[in-house]
Parts: structure tokens; C-alpha cells; sequence
């Protein structure tokens, strides 16, 4: 299941599309670049939403137990895929 927070964002940015999609049409074609922007935002939302759920499957497959072996380890070692 997706986070809430992830859920959350996506349903404001949805909502902003259907303002803009709705509206008139602002000037200098500046509805359609604000459309685009938030399309990308939603891509990009879908995108965190599907890899957090692939992290929680990859906690749950490991007992739900992750250790940090170093204080530099990043985020995305905790996200990929172990050997």
C-alpha cells in the first residue's frame, strides 16, 4: 500500500490539474506549461510511490530488520537490490 503522503501529494496535484484543466486559458500559453509541470509531478509521484512500496517488500522479505553498517550509507542502499 502506498504511504498517505504519497497519496496525499497526488491528489493535490490532480486537483490542480482539474483547476487548470477547467479554467480559462491563462496567457502566453502558460495553462498548458503549468499542465505539463504538474503531469511531470504526477509521473514523478508514481515513480517514489512504486519504489517505497518496493522498499517496505524488500524490509518485509529481510524480517523487517535493515542495519546500517555505516553512517554514510544513503537511502538508495537501502533501496537496492542486495547480491
Amino acid at each position: 500500500m502506498a504511504k498517505p503522503t504519497f497519496t496525499a501529494l497526488k491528489n493535490v496535484l490532480e486537483q490542480a490539474d482539474l483547476i487548470l484543466a477547467t479554467a480559462p486559458a491563462l496567457p502566453e500559453n502558460r495553462t498548458a506549461a503549468c499542465r505539463e509541470l504538474l503531469q511531470t509531478a504526477l509521473a514523478l509521484t508514481n515513480d517514489l510511490r512504486q519504489e517505497a512500496a518496493t522498499a517496505a517488500v524488500a524490509m518485509g522479505r529481510k524480517g523487517g530488520k535493515m542495519h546500517c553498517t555505516s553512517p554514510t550509507t544513503t537511502f538508495a542502499a537501502f533501496i537496492a537490490p542486495s547480491a
